[in-house]
């Protein structure tokens, strides 16, 4: 799978030319295609044309910004973590560079719709308990699967304010599932934030009002 980028051409020595990465750094898939316009980055050259080939991406379009998408058709599991694009650079005098170039490929975390956070109305001082779920892809079985023993932050939200305060850290259970109780104290909302790690993405739940009486 090749892609193809043009740009402004400006003398320059290819034995200087060295290949620095590819952009985006970073890409997160989930159950569905992901498009990216990617990009190389060089030092001392101006680049004529480039290529660069990912096993796990297909062309859209050849172009100045090549767009592509990666398929989780094509993923396992086991292929989240650092990820390799082979570069090949060439510069107005003819010369190739080619390099190795790294970016992280991570599967997509969500809370879905799972987030919960009452009774509500509820009186101050009583107890309230907010639920939900942490999933993941899982590119292997093309499904999202709970994910267990992760460390998420309860967060909330005062009434017409725009700070978000984390109020407690709590472990994700069997299947991905957070249950934790709080005494309520004012109106406001709830929402659950679980930071990622180096294979899966960070991932912000829904937020829920609950008004305090």
């Amino acid at each position: 799978m090749l892609a193809l980028g043009t740009g402004t051409v400006t003398p320059a020595s290819a034995a200087t030319c060295t290949v620095t990465g590819i952009t985006p750094a970073s890409v997160t898939v989930g159950l569905s295609p992901v498009t990216r316009t990617w990009g190389v980055r060089t030092g001392g050259c101006t680049v004529e044309h480039w290529y660069v080939l990912i096993d796990r991406a297909y062309v859209i379009a050849d172009s100045a910004a090549p767009t592509w998408a990666i398929d989780p058709a094509y993923l396992v599991n086991g292929d989240a973590g650092t990820s390799y694009a082979d570069v090949t650079v060439l510069s107005d005098d003819g010369e190739d560079t080619e390099a190795t170039a790294p970016f992280t490929l991570k599967r997509r975390a969500t809370w879905g719709s799972t987030l919960n956070a009452g009774p509500e109305p509820v009186k101050k001082g009583k107890k309230i308990t907010v639920l939900g779920t942490l999933g993941r892809a899982d590119w292997t079985r093309n499904a999202y699967v709970g994910y267990s023993g992760q460390r998420v932050r309860v967060q909330f939200r005062a009434a017409k304010t725009t700070t978000w305060t984390t109020v407690k850290t709590v472990i994700t259970g069997t299947s991905g599932k957070v249950s934790t109780t709080i005494t309520a104290s004012r109106d406001g909302a709830w929402r659950l934030y679980y930071g990622g790690n180096s294979v899966t993405a960070a991932a912000t739940s829904k937020a829920d009002y609950v008004d305090v009486r």
